[in-house]
């Protein structure tokens, strides 16, 4: 049973499915297939953020507070890790989704196309920000820590520092592509590009320190091979 909820996640691919864990409960998710997988009664459950039963389009997933939060083309949904229940979330005027999600302690982040919007979790109150000079790429990947959201685009990263609101950006030596990935490692956040893989490398494990320092390198080079092993299996760990 398990193998053959792998096949139906993994159909996508490989970097396109997320897995998550909430007690005995694993969760996978991929563009069109939420699945939750008991590992106590091997119960295998099959959910839809579409209210008529229909395929599912999702963009982004990400974890806070034992909450699963979806962007999808029909809007921006959660659910509940403990219960299983799916909600829809209603959107600010002038919000749109899909985009991609970023969540810290405080706050639920989306950007979508050029805009951004940030859900104050205490109050349940959208506000939009304005994003920087060099900021206004189409993003493929977000990021926050509590102190600084990082969102990926085609030209580098841009970090919103949210304390002070004050953007920077460090780009990359070559755009990246639309295919690109955007991953998230222990003491790196990655952008997986083809055969090549840039590094945007914390210099203190409790937060970004003067700036990200950008390591574009060949999938040869030892390191990053390593870096990369060990991004993948975590996620197959998780999914064990």
């Amino acid at each position: 049973m398990l193998l053959t909820l792998f096949t139906s996640v993994t159909n996508a691919t490989s970097l396109d499915f997320r897995t998550f864990l909430s007690g005995s409960t694993v969760w996978f998710v991929g563009q069109s297939s939420i699945l939750s997988y008991a590992t106590d009664t091997r119960a295998v459950r099959r959910m839809s953020l579409n209210d008529v039963g229909g395929v599912d389009s999702i963009a982004d997933v990400v974890e806070s507070d034992g909450t699963l939060w979806f962007s999808s083309s029909d809007g921006l949904f959660r659910a509940d890790m403990a219960t299983g229940t799916v909600e829809k979330s209603p959107l600010p005027e002038g919000a749109s989704a899909p985009g991609k999600l970023a969540a810290d302690m405080d706050y639920l982040w989306l950007a979508s196309g050029s805009d951004l919007w940030r859900l104050d979790k205490l109050t349940n109150e959208w506000l939009r920000l304005e994003r920087g000079t060099g900021a206004t790429g189409s993003t493929f990947g977000a990021f926050s820590n509590g102190d600084q959201l990082c969102l990926a685009i085609g030209s580098g990263m841009s970090v919103f520092a949210i304390a002070e609101e004050k953007w920077s950006f460090y780009p990359i030596q070559r755009p990246a592509s639309a295919r690109s990935r955007f991953l998230v490692d222990n003491d790196a956040l990655l952008i997986v590009d083809g055969s090549r893989l840039c590094r945007y490398v914390q210099e203190s494990e409790a937060q970004f320190v003067g700036g990200l320092h950008v390591n574009d390198a060949p999938l040869g080079s030892t390191q990053l091979h390593k870096d990369m092993a060990r991004q993948l299996n975590a996620l197959h760990v998780q999914a064990e």
